[in-house]
């Protein structure tokens, strides 16, 4: 089987091998392997939209040499098989305009329409240059950190956490630490927890518990005027206003 996936927003990662998980995010195609790609290891962002498409290679080889007589599915199945089961494709305004059409289509085409736009996300896949091939992955290793900091981040968010500590703690670099994070979650270890604290004291304003001097304080604001900043810099309005 081969499978085609589509991220349109968000971010997903595949499990490959015992030691290898490929990231790949906004826009990016991914033509791969089922067999070796089918473990999904983890949605990063916390959200995911995209489509997902399977070709059985035996079944469809034959009837796509009707119509498409120099393409050779066997041969794309081959050159994957071959080299690491996958290959990623950055966003690009072929391969936009060849998905952005397949995620409004009229349920009565639906179908045909399918398969006629899959025969042409392979052929652009087919004659990819490799500059613009691209992707990122981490061993288990390195991704049981990212997500062991992760938690670490979040789970006093009233807490002072330095690069330094987090690298000592899980000996790893700090260069390595901050690539890898980076390279999970698309934003720096600290402008992440940041960006984490202000959505969570939106969940608390929103709930109507707590006052805005103590959600600051929860969320590791010693200062009201600066948590006040913060949260318009991020959100454009005051607590005050959000409460409103």
């Amino acid at each position: 089987m081969l499978q085609i996936n589509h991220c349109a927003n968000g971010r997903y990662s595949y499990a490959l091998n015992d030691d290898k998980i490929v990231y790949f995010g906004k826009g990016d195609l991914c033509v791969s392997i089922y067999d070796l790609t089918k473990t999904i290891s983890d949605f990063p962002l916390g959200y995911y939209e995209g489509l997902e498409i399977f070709i059985d290679v035996d079944v469809a080889n034959e009837p796509i040499k009707e119509f498409i007589p120099d393409f050779d599915l066997i041969g794309l199945y081959e050159s994957l098989e071959k080299s690491k089961g996958y290959r990623l494709v950055r966003t690009n305004e072929k391969i936009d305009h060849v998905i952005g059409e397949l995620y409004c289509v009229d349920e009565r085409i639906k179908e045909s329409y399918f398969k006629l736009k899959s025969l042409e996300l392979l052929l652009f896949v087919s004659i990819a240059s490799e500059s613009k091939i691209e992707s990122f992955s981490l061993s288990k290793k390195h991704v049981n950190v990212v997500e062991n900091v992760k938690d670490d981040l979040i789970k006093d968010l009233e807490s002072k956490i330095t690069i330094d500590e987090l690298a000592n703690k899980y000996s790893v670099s700090k260069t390595t630490l901050k690539n890898c994070f980076k390279g999970v979650y698309r934003k720096p270890i600290f402008k992440w927890r940041k960006e984490y604290k202000l959505d969570y004291a939106c969940r608390l304003i929103e709930e109507g518990q707590l006052s805005i001097l103590e959600i600051s304080k929860k969320v590791g604001y010693s200062s009201p005027s600066k948590f006040s900043q913060a949260f318009k810099g991020y959100v454009g309005c005051t607590p005050s206003e959000y409460k409103k």
